[in-house]
């Protein structure tokens, strides 16, 4: 669905990743995290950092993401289909949410009318995908998708329910139950 490969990766893999074939870093970091040990594996390769929390609601000292960042994503994501890298790792704290909505939202961007697409691929590269709503909504709204991407999200998230029940009360207890289908 994209012009190039990606990946997708928490910050505790990118030590293991082999950025051999690498032509960019999308690092999606939370505001005023140290992650230059982290990082270190990938300081040889052009990257661009966003930093905002991986939360739907603002609450105290957080810093979700808005319209605004997501725009900035969706930039960048032009950006790179003009440039023509061959891989593009797209990284965050867990390798979950923040990254993977990112992922969403530029194969949407990349082909538009084919957000039905989007779960088989997304889950292809990150099975453990689970996109963060509040990005993906923003996203559909300002590529003009009618909701195609959110729908696709949706799926996402039914699949991951399916597969990973374990894990639905971790997502209640941080704020995500919205997230959740109606049936889980």
């Amino acid at each position: 669905m994209l012009p190039y490969r990606i990946s997708i990766a928490g910050l505790a893999e990118l030590g293991d990743y082999s950025l051999a074939n690498t032509d960019f870093v999308v690092s999606l970091l939370n505001p005023g995290h140290d992650a230059r040990a982290e990082m270190r594996t990938v300081r040889a390769v052009p990257r661009r950092e966003f930093r905002f929390h991986d939360t739907l609601d603002p609450t105290e000292g957080t810093l979700p993401p808005d319209r605004s960042i997501v725009g900035r994503l969706l930039a960048l994501g032009e950006e790179l289909a003009r440039g023509r890298p061959r891989r593009v790792l797209i990284h965050c704290h867990a390798g979950m949410s923040r990254s993977t909505a990112t992922a969403a939202m530029l194969m949407a961007q990349a082909a538009p009318g084919r957000e039905a697409e989007i779960p088989d691929a997304l889950i292809a590269v990150r099975p453990q995908a689970w996109p963060n709503s509040r990005m993906i909504r923003d996203a559909d709204d300002l590529l003009g998708s009618g909701g195609a991407l959110v729908e696709a999200v949706e799926e996402i998230y039914r699949r991951a329910a399916i597969a990973r029940p374990h894990e639905l009360q971790s997502l209640r207890d941080i704020g995500r139950a919205a997230e959740i289908p109606a049936g889980f």
